[in-house]
């Protein structure tokens, strides 16, 4: 997946914004962090590529679940000429995850009871039919199928 941003500044002078993701690894290595430098009053956008991220979404002690720990930082990169900042002057983030693909996800996600009724397929009697099997593994179920031969009483696994 990929964090897609656009970021305008509202500032009279350029900005370095870090981003970072406190309890991240990516590959095993150091945390996710990214640097970036906006010009005076205008707004960048753009996107980080996640491949080979990890996250621990128990950073926070107050919800240790469901959020992303984004931290930000923004510095006022001076010119050297005075300036003076009012609170008209702002930043804004805004941040879309795309394309999010996980490999495994560990952690508790509530519960949930789900009820399956009884159902029965019929079959033609021939010489070669298709009975279905349901088989059920939290959190999913599949069906195989079963082939009979029409001569013997014993099925045979398709798969």
């Amino acid at each position: 997946g990929q964090l897609d941003y656009s970021i305008t500044s509202g500032f009279p002078e350029d900005v370095s914004v870090t981003l970072s993701l406190p309890g991240s690894s990516v590959n095993g290595g150091p945390a996710w962090a990214q640097t970036l430098t906006i010009l005076k009053n205008s707004n960048i956008f753009g996107a980080f590529p996640w491949a080979g991220l990890s996250l621990d979404l128990t950073q926070d002690s107050a919800q240790p679940f469901n959020q992303l720990p984004l931290a930000y930082e923004v510095t006022l990169l001076g010119s050297g000429q005075p300036v003076i900042l009012d609170s008209s002057q702002t930043i804004a983030f805004n941040f879309t995850i795309n394309n999010l693909g996980m490999d495994y996800v560990y952690g508790f996600f509530g519960q949930e009871s789900i009820s399956l009724p009884t159902d029965t397929i019929g079959s033609p009697v021939g010489s070669s039919s298709t009975l279905l099997s349901t088989t059920s593994a939290k959190p999913q179920t599949g069906i195989t199928p079963i082939l009979f031969d029409g001569s013997s009483t014993e099925g045979k696994n398709s798969q």
